[in-house]
């Protein structure tokens, strides 16, 4: 029987990985819950210094150009 819990439920042998990117992703102050967002407004200047603006209050992190590159190597890596 096998079991959700156990960590090789998720990692079948067949399956091997051939990259990995972290590329960020956004935040976004009208969707926090008020606790959240007290944390999250003393690291607004920076926020707003640092990434567009996407809507109002939502911060677009993502680097595009970096996301194209890693995209073109893992289209070789899988042609090759």
């Amino acid at each position: 029987m096998t079991s959700c819990c156990n960590p090789d439920y998720y990692q079948p042998d067949h399956l091997q990985p051939v990259a990995l990117g972290l590329f960020g992703g956004f935040y976004n102050y009208n969707k926090v819950p008020w606790w959240a967002k007290r944390f999250m407004e003393a690291d607004r200047p920076r926020i707003e210094a640092a990434y567009k603006e996407t809507q109002p209050g939502v911060y677009d992190t993502k680097d595009w150009d970096a996301i194209r590159g890693w995209a073109k190597e893992l289209a070789q890596k899988v042609h090759s």
